[in-house]
């Protein structure tokens, strides 16, 4: 069948148009035991189940306003959320949560997200860089853990919610300069962007790193 069948998950906003959405259900395991010459005598399927899912929805921010905010967590099993911006195409948000999760448990996030605008075009998710280089492309991520506990049949018996984190990416290309990275006060820089990779025949490229810790919802 063309096209998208359904539409419906946690992020809904007029100016994202969805491109992808993907629903997989919780997969099988098989436990073996072998006999003496390592043959198979033995096999039990355990621990699949079709009403729990791992989801994955891909939008395009197309026009008007971006979402402001999300909740990671629990609520509504939102596991993270990705905003990638470059210089070749427009705005994309990756959605992953999950459904049908049973006895969920833990902590959830409220995330104030950065304003993006709906144009192709590489932009500063909270990492800039200064006069004499360009930004490419720029990543926003955050994320929360999730944990399982399995029953005495393998099947999933609950689940929890807890750390979050927040992480953003720049690549840059120097002009006339290297280039030298900004991050937003409050946040950690783990890679400089100090390196650069360079060719004979080229602009030379170098990225930098900068993660926060999420606060959790009182």
């Amino acid at each position: 069948m063309f096209g998208l069948s359904q539409n419906n998950c946690p992020l809904q906003s007029d100016g994202l148009a969805m491109q992808s959405l993907k629903r997989t259900p919780r997969a099988w395991s098989v436990a073996e035991a072998q006999g003496e010459y390592g043959e198979i005598v033995a096999r039990t399927r355990y621990g699949g189940n079709d009403s729990i899912l791992e989801c994955e929805a891909v939008f395009v921010f197309k026009s008007g306003s971006c979402p402001s905010s999300i909740t990671l967590g629990v609520g509504q099993n939102i596991e993270s959320l990705q905003i990638a911006t470059s210089n070749s195409e427009f705005p994309k948000y990756t959605l992953k949560w999950r459904e049908g999760l049973p006895n969920v448990s833990g902590l959830s996030f409220t995330v104030q997200l950065p304003t993006v605008l709906p144009r192709r075009c590489a932009q500063n998710l909270g990492m800039g860089v200064a006069s004499g280089a360009r930004l490419n492309s720029s990543t926003y991520t955050c994320s929360v853990q999730y944990a399982e506990a399995i029953d005495d049949t393998g099947s999933l018996a609950a689940c929890s919610w807890t750390g979050g984190k927040a992480e953003i990416t720049a690549e840059a290309v120097s002009v006339t300069a290297q280039p030298v990275f900004t991050a937003t006060e409050g946040w950690d820089v783990e890679e400089t962007g100090a390196g650069i990779d360079e060719g004979n025949t080229s602009y030379g490229t170098t990225s930098a790193k900068a993660s926060r810790a999420l606060t959790a919802d009182a």
